[in-house]
């Protein structure tokens, strides 16, 4: 998974834009999430525009990697369940 912060500058009084120091714009800054293999986008949260580049990252990314581990636990769960159908004797340790 890729995390990354981007800076979008506003040009009218939008909800959440704020002052931006470093880029010195009135801006927001989304929050995205990535996946590093495919490059599909798993979610994405508009921020204040002033706020520091981590911040939130552990509550915007919890729900993301809960989900994704629940899918690569039902792969693995299936994958098992297949091989035992095919190879019951490998499933049993022989």
């Amino acid at each position: 998974m890729d995390l990354d912060s981007s800076h979008a500058d506003t040009y009218t009084q939008q909800e959440k834009a704020a002052y931006n120091a470093r880029y010195q714009t009135i801006e927001l800054h989304p929050l995205v999430a990535f996946d590093r293999l495919t490059g599909d986008l798993l979610k994405a949260k508009l921020r204040l525009g002033n706020v520091y580049t981590s911040n939130g990252v552990v509550d915007f990314i919890r729900p993301v990697n809960l989900a994704r581990m629940t899918v690569s636990l039902l792969t693995y769960n299936l994958t098992n369940w297949l091989l035992t159908l095919s190879f019951p004797a490998a499933s049993k340790g022989i």
